[in-house]
């Protein structure tokens, strides 16, 4: 199953409404498909490429730059079913988004599983 662009959109633009941080959806290819930073969609997140490649839960990226495309922050993987199938982003300094990422992260994963999501 592949993470579609609208789900993404209505998943950062739900969880914004709540939680006021620059969030990121990649799908499996590393390509950022939906934003809170309008300017990223369409580009490639060299972080969620890594987790998808290697089968990793998180990266949490220490300096913009540090990676091709990626932002400080911390990156999940959005799974259904077991199989990843997108990755999660929320850009800011580790310490300032932790406990608000881990709330996202939750969410998200309802949302993406979610099969009645429009």
């Amino acid at each position: 199953m592949m993470l579609s662009e609208q789900i993404a959109s209505n998943i950062v633009r739900e969880v914004n409404s709540v939680i006021p941080l620059k969030i990121n959806i990649m799908n499996e290819k590393g390509i950022i498909i939906a934003s809170s930073d309008k300017p990223r969609i369409g580009s490639f997140h060299e972080g969620a490429m890594r987790i998808i490649e290697n089968q990793i839960d998180e990266i949490i990226v220490h300096y913009d730059g540090e990676f091709d495309g990626a932002k400080q922050g911390i990156n999940y993987t959005l799974k259904l079913q077991g199989y990843i199938i997108g990755v999660l982003g929320i850009t800011g300094k580790y310490e300032e988004i932790v406990d608000s990422a881990l709330i996202i992260k939750r969410m998200t994963v309802r949302r993406a599983s979610d099969p009645g999501t429009t």
